[in-house]
């Protein structure tokens, strides 16, 4: 199907809601800037060739963390300390990427990236990382996941766009390989 092989190379960004909107479009925007693959636009362009329609939702966008206590006696045994500290984290997109020609959906899906990191020494604790810079560093982390995946959808799509090409006159093609002789 040709449609479906024409390469995306602008993506119009239709819609970004949910949790934490402005800080989550402020990173979009920076992480989409960083990235070579695609051009981001916020305005449909007038030919929709090679154009894909994104939609994001933020479904969500939290950290909390928890002081705990060892229960097991074991602090005792081996000199680690009595209490520490668990951070927990999720970032959860739910991505909607359309042909703007068709209408044709090619990426439906929702995207995690959750994070959890146990703090025991006085000192680790103390010099954690800010829950709003642990959360920005997973938004990246996952929005690198999600461009990663478009590129690689359409990687495969060419491919196999390529092998459907090839095979029905592949046993005709002639041997590209040169025989060596001494």
């Amino acid at each position: 199907d040709s449609k479906k092989s024409k390469p995306v190379e602008t993506i119009y960004v239709q819609s970004i809601t949910g949790q934490q909107l402005e800080t989550v479009k402020q990173i979009f925007f920076q992480t989409i800037r960083e990235q070579k693959e695609f051009s981001f636009v916020e305005l449909l362009p007038e030919s929709l060739n090679n154009v894909a329609v994104l939609r994001l939702e933020i479904l969500d966008y939290t950290i909390w963390e928890n002081e705990e206590s060892r229960e097991d006696g074991a602090a005792e045994q081996d000199a680690t300390p009595d209490t520490f500290i668990r951070r927990n984290a999720n970032v959860r997109i739910k991505v909607s990427l359309f042909n703007a020609e068709t209408g044709e959906p090619l990426i439906r899906s929702i995207y995690s990236q959750p994070y959890q990191q146990i703090y025991v020494e006085d000192e680790t604790k103390q010099n954690r990382a800010e829950k709003e810079r642990e959360l920005h560093r997973l938004l990246n982390v996952l929005l690198f996941r999600i461009l990663a995946s478009i590129y690689q959808d359409q990687a495969a799509d060419d491919k196999i766009g390529k092998d459907l090409k090839l095979a029905p006159s592949s046993p005709h093609l002639p041997d590209q390989r040169k025989s060596k002789t001494a």
